[in-house]
């Protein structure tokens, strides 16, 4: 399968977060947790706290598949409030570095873009190769003119046609699959009428808000990684 590498615009502008969700999955696992969440200080935006979301069903499902904490944060039961976003910024590039330009091309940024490091791990999920963590944004506090780069999940898994090759630039349409057998409320992509992947777990419940406030515009973006596990990404334009 190959795509139709048409060219979209880069973004000038991040959509700007009030909230990291830290996620995890175990090596050998498939299934990412959001285990605990950065929250940006609205008093000192470049300040964040961490805290982990003990109770909640991905908390207590990422703890019985062997998680045990971020080791920058070892207390489980207690809220950081000093020092926490520079933790994962070094996840980051420095902007300094000589390839950094095309580090914010590879994610589809322009390089006059205009945007805080809190925006930038979400944009990217702060990912490394060494590691099981990925930080994806709760994208409820969106607004109209934002934009959202996210990747399309499961795509490799869908029975497409075997005609069928992604085109950067397509259109895409969101539908909340409420009788899921395995994920209840899932949210399904489509292009012309066909599914393409999900809406990354970790993000559906405040995907689903934003939803329930302004219309949607999807756009296929990106179109990498290998013919044995192909990814996609998209925009998705909010109005």
């Amino acid at each position: 399968m190959t795509a139709t590498l048409n060219t979209v615009p880069l973004l000038n502008r991040l959509f700007e977060p009030e909230r990291l969700l830290l996620t995890w999955k175990a090596w050998e696992g498939v299934d990412r947790f959001a285990v605990a969440e950065l929250r940006r200080s609205l008093a000192q935006p470049d300040q964040a706290s961490f805290r982990y979301l003990l109770g909640t069903s991905d908390y207590e499902l990422a703890i019985a598949a062997g998680f045990d904490g971020y080791p920058a944060f070892p207390e489980l039961d207690k809220t950081y409030e000093h020092n926490c976003l520079p933790v994962f910024t070094r996840r980051l590039p420095p902007s300094k570095r000589g390839d950094y330009p095309r580090y914010l091309q590879d994610f589809l940024i322009a390089p006059e873009a205009h945007f805080s490091q809190f925006a930038l791990l979400a944009h990217t999920q702060g990912k490394l190769v060494t590691d099981p963590w990925q930080l994806m944004g709760d994208v409820s506090s969106a607004q109209s003119g934002d934009t959202l780069f996210l990747e399309i999940a499961g795509f490799r898994f869908q029975n497409l046609p075997a005609d069928f090759t992604p085109s950067v630039g397509a259109a895409l349409d969101f539908q909340i699959i409420h009788d899921h057998p395995e994920d209840p409320g899932a949210i399904a992509c489509f292009h012309q009428g066909t599914r393409i992947g999900w809406v990354r777990h970790v993000q559906k419940e405040s995907f689903t808000q934003l939803m329930s406030r302004h219309l949607l515009r999807g756009e296929l973006c990106k179109f990498n990684g290998s013919p044995e596990q192909p990814r996609l990404h998209m925009f998705v334009h909010i109005h």
